[in-house]
This record gives C-alpha cells, sequence and structure tokens, in this order.
C-alpha cells in the first residue's frame, strides 16, 4: 500500500518518488564510427509504434497530432519549414513523454534537418541518447543545441555530466564552470564540479562544491556518496562515514524547463497526478486540487488520486470536501487504512483527539505493519493522558523500526507520564547517545534531572552542565527554561530566574502570547523554590 500521507493535517505533504527505468542497450560502435548526421533519415517518417499498453486518452492525443502533421506536410509546398519542425518536434515530444524514446527520435531529427537553428531538436535527441547510455552521441548533440543557445543552464550542465561518464573531467568542468558563471546557486552544476574535481583528486575543491549543492538542496542525497569520498581522500574519515550513512539516489535539482515540457504535454492521469504530487510538496494546495480533480476525470476508479485530491483539498482549507471524498473512499473500501490515517490526521489537526485515535487504531487493525498510522496513535494516546496505552503503541512502532527516534522519545515522555522516572530517565539517556543530532532528547533529560518528583533521579549538577551547553547550542524559550529548572535545582535561584524570564520573553515573541504558567514557575524562583514538574502539556509537539 502507498504511504505517501504519513503525518498530521498541518505537516501534510507528498514525497515524490522518481522511478528509475533502464534504458535500451548503447548502440555498438566506436564513437568515431557513429553517424550523428541529422539529415540522413528516410524519406518517408516510420508508422507510429504499438500504442496500445498506453492510456487511452495518450493514444487519442498521439494519433491526432500525427494527423496533423500528415495534413501539414501534404497541405502546400509553400509551408514554412519551421512550421512543419514544430509539428515533427511535437510528435516526437509525445512519445518522447510516452516513453516510446526510439520512435521519437526520428521525429526530432526531421524537426532539426528542417529547422536547424532551433536548439530543442538536438538537445530533444542528446536526452534520447542519454537515456540510451550513448554518452558520446549525446554529448555531441548537446554540443550543438548549445551553440544554438549559448547560454542554456540545462544543456550545459548535461553536456558536462556526459563529458564525466566519459572520463573527459577538464572539459566537463569548463561546463560547470560556464553553468555557475551564469547562476552562481546552480545546486546540480555544484555538484557537477564536485565532481569533476573529485575526478582529478582536487578533494578540497570537491568537498566546498558539494556542499554548497547540499545547501541549496538537502534532499539531494546523491551528493552525499561522492562527498564522503572526497572527506576520505584527505583522511577525514569521520566525516566520509557519516556522509555514506545518509547516501540515497536523489539528484541535485535541475531546472530543465525542456524535459519539464515534455513531462506536462500527455493528457494521462499519470502526469496529472505527478503535478499535483509536485504542487502539494511545494505548499501549492490549489493547484495540486486542480490537478488532483483532472487526473481523476481520466481515471475515476483511482483510488489513490481520490486520496491525494482529498488531502489537497483538506490542506487548502476545504476540510468539507476533503471529509465527503474520504467518506466516499471508506464506503467503496472499508479496509483502505490511508484513508482511515488521513481522516485521524485532520482530526488531529482540528483538535478532536476521540475521534483521531479511532481513525489511527482503524489504519492500524486494516494494516497492523502502518508504521506511521501506529505511532501517530501513541501520540494520541499520550496526549489524551493515557500513558500505558500509548506505551503498547510505542512498543509497536518500535517492534516496526527499532531507530525510529520519533517513537523512542514518546515512549520516553508516557514513561515520565506514568510516573516511571527511573525508566523515563534511562530512555533519554540512551536516546541522547543514539540521536546527538537531535537536541529534544537533551533538552528534555534536563528537565528530568532538575525537575521529576523523584528524588532518586535528580541530578542538578549535570542537568546544569547539560542545560547550559544546550542553550549554548540552541537557544530558544524551552531550552532556556529547562536551564533555568536546573539552575533553580542547583539553588542558583537568582539565575534561575532570569533565564525563566529570558524564556518567557521569547516565548511571547514567537507565539505573540503570555503563559500564566510559565509566569507562575518564575513566582517560584524568585521565592527560592524549585520545580517539580518537568513539563506542562505536551513536550514533544508544544
Amino acid at each position: 500500500m502507498s504511504r505517501w500521507l504519513q503525518i498530521p493535517i498541518l505537516l501534510l505533504s507528498v514525497a515524490v518518488v522518481a522511478a528509475c527505468r533502464s534504458g535500451t542497450p548503447a548502440k555498438e560502435g566506436s564513437a568515431d564510427s557513429q553517424d550523428v548526421e541529422i539529415d540522413s533519415d528516410a524519406a518517408e517518417l516510420p508508422a507510429l509504434p504499438d500504442l496500445s499498453a498506453m492510456a487511452v486518452s495518450v493514444q487519442r492525443q498521439i494519433r491526432a497530432q500525427r494527423d496533423a502533421l500528415d495534413r501539414l506536410s501534404g497541405a502546400s509546398a509553400s509551408t514554412a519549414p519551421a512550421a512543419v519542425a514544430r509539428e515533427h518536434g511535437v510528435v516526437g515530444q509525445l512519445l518522447m513523454a510516452a516513453e516510446a524514446s526510439a520512435a521519437a527520435e526520428p521525429y526530432f531529427k526531421r524537426a532539426a534537418r528542417l529547422d536547424p537553428n532551433e536548439p530543442r531538436w538536438p538537445y530533444y535527441l542528446g536526452q534520447i541518447e542519454r537515456m540510451q547510455g550513448n554518452s558520446v552521441l549525446a554529448a555531441r548533440h548537446f554540443e550543438r543545441a548549445l551553440a544554438l543557445s549559448p547560454r542554456d543552464l540545462a544543456t550545459m550542465v548535461w553536456l558536462g555530466r556526459m563529458l564525466l561518464d566519459q572520463g573527459r573531467a577538464d572539459e566537463a568542468a569548463s561546463f560547470f564552470s560556464r553553468a555557475l558563471e551564469q547562476q552562481a546557486d546552480l545546486v546540480a552544476a555544484h555538484d557537477g564540479l564536485g565532481r569533476a574535481s573529485l575526478a582529478r583528486g582536487r578533494f578540497d575543491d570537491a568537498i566546498s562544491h558539494f556542499e554548497a549543492a547540499l545547501g541549496g538542496d538537502a534532499a539531494a542525497s546523491a551528493v552525499h556518496y561522492p562527498l564522503a569520498l572526497a572527506y576520505r581522500g584527505l583522511g577525514r574519515t569521520a566525516d566520509a562515514e557519516s556522509h555514506l550513512r545518509l547516501r540515497g539516489d536523489v539528484r541535485p535539482r535541475l531546472p530543465d524547463p525542456l524535459m519539464a515540457e515534455v513531462a506536462g504535454l500527455l493528457e494521462s492521469a499519470v502526469v496529472f497526478e505527478g503535478q499535483g504530487d509536485r504542487a502539494l510538496t511545494r505548499g501549492d494546495a490549489r493547484a495540486a486540487v486542480t490537478a488532483f480533480r483532472r487526473a481523476l476525470e481520466l481515471a475515476p476508479d483511482r483510488a489513490a488520486i481520490k486520496q491525494k485530491l482529498a488531502t489537497a483539498l483538506a490542506v487548502s482549507g476545504d476540510l468539507p470536501a476533503a471529509l465527503v471524498l474520504y467518506q466516499e473512499l471508506l464506503d467503496a473500501n472499508p479496509g483502505f487504512a490511508e484513508a482511515h490515517y488521513s481522516l485521524g490526521a485532520i482530526y488531529l489537526g482540528s483538535g478532536q483527539l476521540e475521534e483521531a485515535a479511532r481513525r489511527f487504531a482503524a489504519a492500524v487493525k486494516v494494516d497492523p505493519g502502518y508504521l506511521q498510522a501506529r505511532l501517530q496513535l501513541a501520540h494520541v494516546l499520550r496526549r489524551m493522558g493515557r500513558p500505558q496505552a500509548a506505551l503498547v503503541e510505542y512498543e509497536g512502532a518500535l517492534r516496526l523500526d527499532p531507530r525510529l527516534a520519533e517513537a523512542r522519545l514518546g515512549y520516553a515522555v508516557s514513561q515520565a507520564d506514568a510516573a516511571r522516572w527511573g525508566a523515563a530517565r534511562a530512555w533519554l539517556q540512551e536516546g541522547r547517545r543514539t540521536y546527538p543530532d537531535r537536541p529534544e532528547f537533551t533538552e528534555l533529560l534536563v528537565r528530568l534531572l532538575a525537575a521529576s518528583p523523584d528524588a532518586n533521579v535528580r541530578d542538578g549538577a549535570q542537568a546544569v552542565a547539560l542545560g547550559r551547553a544546550l542553550v549554548d547550542q540552541s537557544r530558544s524559550w524551552r531550552t532556556l527554561e529547562a536551564l533555568a529548572m536546573a539552575l533553580a535545582e542547583s539553588g542558583a535561584f537568582a539565575e534561575a530566574a532570569a533565564r525563566q524570564q529570558e524564556a518567557i520573553d521569547d516565548h511571547g515573541r514567537r507565539t505573540g502570547r503570555s503563559n500564566a504558567a510559565m509566569t507562575a514557575i518564575l513566582h517560584r524562583y524568585e521565592r527560592r523554590e524549585p520545580c517539580r514538574v518537568p513539563w506542562m502539556g505536551d513536550p514533544i509537539g508544544g
């Protein structure tokens, strides 16, 4: 089952997974023997390929465009060649969008012959050769396209990548550098120049460019592996290991208008669904609603699209319409776990905890392996003041993923809420060691060491040491309040009051609201009384 919807309504997003498709084998022959001429096509274009496996709407669209091309080609010898080239090119684009790249190639070749001054046709030919694994021919086509459009960034980057694939790092670097001269924050060019520098053994330069790429696109997980190699080249093994653990397959963003044009051509449910996914990811819920509605018109039986439309409606603020769609999904399939989960997220976002818990529980009942549903159920039960039930669900989540930091944090808080102060301290200590990049474990540990009702758990000196380091790392009302608790436990009431006042001021600036509970704790410190409540409300979400 899809897990595209995985968090409460305030943070709903769609993870867009790019499917990697294997290309056809590379063309045989040496680079010198391969013909890249574009004016040697046969007199007649080949027939369209078998379209039967494509969506009916796509078949109609491709056939209609080919018919229009045939009419234009036979209408008059006086028709401008550029106009005929455009019609050939559109057929090629449609076939390319439908993943029939080999069938698209002759149309692009004919377009390039008819209009040799148009850079898009050699550009698309370069993309086809790239998809087929032929970096030599791809580079030649990209060179031709770049000669016609010397400032096109996407062409520069693709040409650089093709040269890198051939081991021509110096030449590749020149194109990446040229792109960066034109746009200094182009992350794909930084990534390319980093790879070229790595290939030439220039590890410092490689690290600089890879870090710049990640700074501009933190989701570009494919950068971590070559960055790890660069760190290893300098003998910085700890940094190398850190990035090796983060490696993935997501390449840095590259704005590519011509490929985006291809991707948006087809009247296909898949195309519109992808547009909706991307719109939700960038936070444009209205555009997502429009795209998902169009996708649903073309594929009315696709439950996943209806679910995504419902989510987009919810994010856009149209909750009544979203609830209607979710109920339709459940009426058709009561075992649709994702619909139960999505309803739970909506109810959670509106503060209806009982109904949210019921829906998350329904999702878990249908699919016991639904990790996010079980985690959200645990969070809601904890917020409802049911720590024992929450512990059961956190344990279930940890059986599914023992390293899930959110579950470990929630489990520790639930232990404290159940007055198991020693167990809570142990879990927070372990979490702090296991997740050094998650300051929440340290903050809650400071609060527990400073303000636990159990004297055997409190340790004011350790709480102060951890609290000061935490504030140095991240100065916020939460960390300042934790440090104030630690100072009061150690008897430094004047400084505790000062830090608590600073926390109150910061909370007011951030939220625009006063907090009576924080003020009450300040008055305790002014009376030289320590705090004995580690946290109030939800220490994770509030």
